[in-house]
């Protein structure tokens, strides 16, 4: 560990360090935490600028949020700029932030069935979105542009058909057909989502399961991983959030059978995100929330798709069919969604 000592003294004493500790599971960035003799234990990551290319954009985005959401609240970690008063540090060719860590805090990759768990998850998704609900989207730069556009996500699949090589072509050849055909349909949803009447927000764009951290009680505290907070829609978040909250196995599962959206989870997720976002939202938003996990489902299968024909550029990855097994797995959620559209819709009109 000698090698994060050595980005961890931009940020802190390190005599004051106890442990290091590797954390989370993400597909994009290395994480740490820094476990402290004195004051909050630390959280030190990796930017990878390979993804975030304007790192000086992504890092004021995620100083400026956690600084408007410290105004209203403390369950939010707070930014740690280094010792000399930059946002992050370069160390060997790699980019390093820190923020504090959220003490007696867990995460989940699956919910479990648990409606107590699901309905704090929404309280909290609509907590975020109501406390930055006024917020300039001009304070934040848009380092991921068009982040969930179904057009920019198919234009990167069509390319990445031209280049892929044939043995990925072939395994994944159902899957690439089923994309193909869906692409009308999804396109159609993406305009009415992008349309001139659906006011942009800043919004996470990530706010999936285990980007929700839980305290003892089992009760969602907060949001973490704010590299795509930045304007966007509070329908792609809602339909984020459920596609992990709602899921019954997570996205790495590669048993099919076991894949299906949970009816109960879904509507106590939405109970306590409407209660929390009913004087914010507007008709025409909340009009569109119910197709919202079908699409933004689509969207993660396809990105996981792409990345495979693209040998696995972006997401990391465990073994070769990785990315295969996360499109497949997201597609089939899509397909079990599809079928109980009618009753999620339902779920909308009636106000939980």
């Amino acid at each position: 560990m000698d090698d994060v000592i050595d980005i961890a003294k931009h940020f802190c004493s390190i005599d004051l360090i106890k442990e290091v500790e590797p954390i989370g599971n993400g597909h994009i960035n290395r994480t740490y935490r820094l476990h402290m003799s004195e004051g909050d234990d630390i959280i030190l990551q990796q930017i990878n600028n390979n993804v975030f290319n304007d790192v000086e954009g992504l890092s004021n985005n995620v100083e400026v949020v956690l600084n408007l959401l410290s105004y209203i609240t403390d369950k939010y970690p707070k930014y740690i700029k280094t010792l000399s008063g930059d946002g992050f540090v370069k160390v060997s060719g790699d980019y390093w932030r820190a923020i504090t860590s959220v003490p007696d805090s867990k995460v989940y990759i699956n919910l479990n069935g648990n409606s107590k768990r699901a309905f704090s998850c929404g309280t909290t998704l609509g907590e975020f979105h109501n406390m930055l609900g006024n917020v300039s989207v001009d304070m934040f730069k848009d380092i991921l542009p068009q982040f969930h556009s179904a057009e920019r996500r198919y234009r990167e699949f069509h390319d990445a058909l031209k280049s892929a090589n044939m043995e990925r072509l072939k395994s994944a050849s159902v899957f690439i057909d089923y994309a193909i055909d869906f692409e009308e349909s999804i396109m159609v949803y993406s305009n009415d989502i992008f349309s001139d009447n659906i006011p942009l927000r800043i919004v996470h764009n990530d706010p999936k399961l285990s980007n929700i951290l839980f305290n003892n009680n089992d009760e969602a505290i907060c949001l973490i991983d704010y590299d795509t907070v930045m304007a966007g829609t509070i329908i792609t978040d809602f339909g984020d959030a459920l596609r992990t909250v709602a899921a019954k196995a997570n996205e790495d599962e590669e048993r099919t059978d076991r894949i299906k959206f949970d009816m109960n989870l879904y509507r106590q997720f939405t109970c306590g995100y409407l209660n929390k976002i009913k004087d914010t939202i507007t008709t025409e938003e909340k009009n569109k929330l119910y197709y919202a996990p079908l699409y933004i489902t689509f969207i993660m299968g396809l990105r996981f798709l792409t990345d495979y024909l693209n040998n696995d550029i972006y997401y990391s990855t465990a073994y070769a069919e990785h990315n295969l097994v996360r499109a497949i797995n997201q597609f089939t959620l899509v397909n079990d969604i599809k079928g109980k559209l009618k009753d999620i819709e339902s779920v909308i009109k009636s106000d939980v």
